[in-house]
């Protein structure tokens, strides 16, 4: 009535079946993934970007401190001392201690 499945026969089985259950993920769209692709090297450049700039606002911070021996009361106050245009509105800043960071 029953056939014994020999032992050699059991390994292709299984491995025909695990292939029939990864190709039930359905097609990719090779063009939604170099799009995705595209997006996470942009926000990876931006994020690279910001944190070169927020560097550099952090420097300029203690230039200023080592030219006038206190913190500048505000950000506005090392604009002069940029030699890049930033957009000193995305840092916060606390002139007790210097400290500067992105604005969440």
């Amino acid at each position: 009535m029953y056939k014994r499945i020999a032992a050699g026969n059991i390994i292709p089985c299984l491995l025909s079946m695990a292939f029939l259950f990864a190709c039930s993920e359905g097609p990719k769209n090779p063009v939604a993934e170099y799009g995705d692709a595209l997006t996470g090297a942009y926000k990876r450049g931006q994020q690279a970007g910001e944190t070169a700039n927020l560097d550099a606002v952090k420097k300029t911070v203690g230039i200023y401190r080592a030219t006038h021996d206190n913190y500048p009361q505000s950000l506005d106050d090392i604009k002069d001392l940029m030699t890049s245009k930033i957009d000193l509105s995305r840092y916060e800043y606390n002139p007790e201690n210097g400290a500067v960071s992105l604005k969440e």
